[in-house]
């Protein structure tokens, strides 16, 4: 048919499928895109190719699809797709599978029943990656690659919040790269940012999928641990500032040893916000420094 050329043309994924999610068209968009051809999927399930595609809200979706021919949207945001494909290659760092924005439709036969479905997909990976790309430039800082100050306070909202209803602890580490200024007048810009970057991939390297690395401001970092006590959350302070000092630094050949310093606070029922909490870890944190350095002090 005309018709079927038009669609086997088209830049959408268009598949139908009957009651049974037996597959009755399958257009060349998808045959591309999924190395299936239409001769290997027509008259098998869908779910034999997609397994993942077996999922209460995709079978629900359809359901009210075949009882009121009504609509059924599946945005990229936050679904992710549904057919798992893989996407093109340049955007494959960034995503395992092709990133869609689906529709579900009915399709009704000669007496007006829905008789099947179809699903149009829409590729939204570029769209995808580009806002990927713009939220990690509001959320990161360039530099290092860890997270900045606007995200850390937005998390440290989040976590007291959460901490206070179900009296759960939490930690939080300031730590600071000591002398770092003599660091930058002596061997310059470039290597100081060497030093930056070699310091935030050490701590993130060694933490906890859940815990939170940011940059503060300078040659300041804060780590955020959730489910941590004090103990929890010295240790780990103690752990990331051996690994520094160990770290092996050069400049023109000579060997350059750097230290840090922590301060460490573990959250109480007496801090009522964020600024009290910050205020009494950035004190913390230059009693380390103004004791000798090197060290880690716990808050008051």
């Amino acid at each position: 048919m005309e018709e079927n050329q038009v669609i086997d043309t088209v830049d959408t994924g268009i598949v139908i499928f009957d009651r049974e999610y037996s597959a009755t068209y399958w257009n060349g968009w998808m045959a591309a895109h999924t190395q299936i051809s239409e001769n290997e999927i027509l008259g098998r399930s869908l779910f034999d190719f997609f397994p993942k595609l077996k999922n209460p809200r995709f079978l629900r979706s359809c359901k009210a699809v075949f009882a009121f021919g009504n609509l059924a949207f599946f945005p990229q945001d936050p679904y992710g797709y549904l057919f798992s494909m893989k996407p093109v290659e340049w955007f494959r760092s960034e995503f395992k599978f092709m990133q869609q924005s689906c529709t579900i439709g009915p399709i009704r036969g000669e007496g007006k029943e829905i008789e099947r479905l179809f699903v149009s997909i829409r590729d939204m990976t570029e769209e995808a990656a580009y806002k990927k790309k713009l939220v990690a430039l509001t959320l990161n800082d360039e530099l290092t690659g860890s997270y900045n100050r606007r995200f850390l306070m937005n998390f440290l909202e989040d976590e007291l919040y959460r901490c206070r209803r179900y009296n759960r602890p939490f930690s939080v580490i300031m730590m600071d790269i000591d002398h770092f200024k003599k660091i930058n007048d002596t061997c310059g810009h470039p290597f100081g940012d060497e030093v930056l970057k070699l310091f935030a991939s050490t701590v993130v390297r060694n933490m906890r999928k859940s815990n939170r690395f940011a940059r503060y401001g300078g040659e300041e970092f804060v780590c955020v641990l959730p489910e941590t006590d004090s103990e929890g959350g010295v240790g780990f302070a103690e752990k990331i500032r051996k690994l520094i000092e160990e770290l092996p630094l050069s400049y023109k050949q000579s060997q350059v040893k750097i230290t840090s310093s922590f301060g460490v606070i573990t959250y109480t029922d007496d801090i009522n916000d964020i600024a009290t909490l910050m205020k009494k870890v950035d004190d913390a944190l230059y009693k380390a420094k103004e004791s000798g350095r090197n060290r880690v002090v716990v808050a008051n």
